[in-house]
């Protein structure tokens, strides 16, 4: 009975980590095509998208609001985009 039971949790823990791993490399896509989304609207030219694409982008990796930290990046972002105008 107890090696039955050890059995059964083993598969159950084996389950949950594939499980978790699946879940985990979805996200990791969708940060990839949100990245994406960014640099392409930073080469454009466009602020008004660079900024709305930066703000999605930073907060699905910070998974949730934006930190000082992220704004400062979008901000530094958007002013590389005028000095490479010139």
């Amino acid at each position: 009975m107890s090696l039955l039971s050890s059995l059964i949790g083993g598969i159950l823990i084996l389950l949950a980590v594939i499980t978790y791993l699946i879940i985990r490399g979805g996200k990791g896509g969708r940060e990839e095509t949100l990245y994406d989304r960014y640099q392409r609207a930073l080469r454009a030219g466009s602020k008004r998208a660079a900024l709305r694409a930066g703000r999605i982008y930073y907060s699905c990796i910070g998974r949730g609001p934006l930190s000082v930290t992220s704004k400062e990046a979008i901000k530094e972002d958007l002013r590389k985009m005028d000095d490479d105008k010139v």
